[in-house]
């Protein structure tokens, strides 16, 4: 994974400024670890159409975060270097388990 963002991401899960939820990448004011990752990634992202420019189109359908439910959009995924099955454990300890924020952070820190 792309050490830079890597870095700001666990910075950011571990800051407690951000809110968890969960099944969502965000809500309001609240986030679920990707969300955190999307938001640090490109914080006016939500409301801005060029973001997808950065996470890109696949099949004409716009893979936006803001059309994203609870997962990352696979272009912005493999262009930051994250797994398919990062990203599932991420939101299974997210969603599932739900680990905190910190928690989730030791585990970016060790295996991505």
């Amino acid at each position: 994974m792309n050490a830079e963002l890597k870095a700001k991401w666990l910075e950011a899960l571990r800051s407690g400024k951000y809110d968890q939820i969960s099944g969502q990448l965000r809500v309001g004011n609240c986030f679920c670890c990707l969300g955190v990752l999307c938001d640090i990634a490109n914080p006016k992202g939500w409301d801005d159409e060029e973001w997808n420019d950065v996470v890109g189109e696949e099949d004409g359908e716009d893979y936006g975060v803001t059309r994203c439910v609870s997962e990352l959009p696979d272009r912005f995924r493999s262009r930051i270097g994250m797994t398919f099955e990062h990203q599932e454990r991420l939101v299974r300890m997210n969603d599932d388990e739900r680990k905190s924020f910190s928690q989730i952070a030791d585990y970016i820190e060790a295996k991505l």
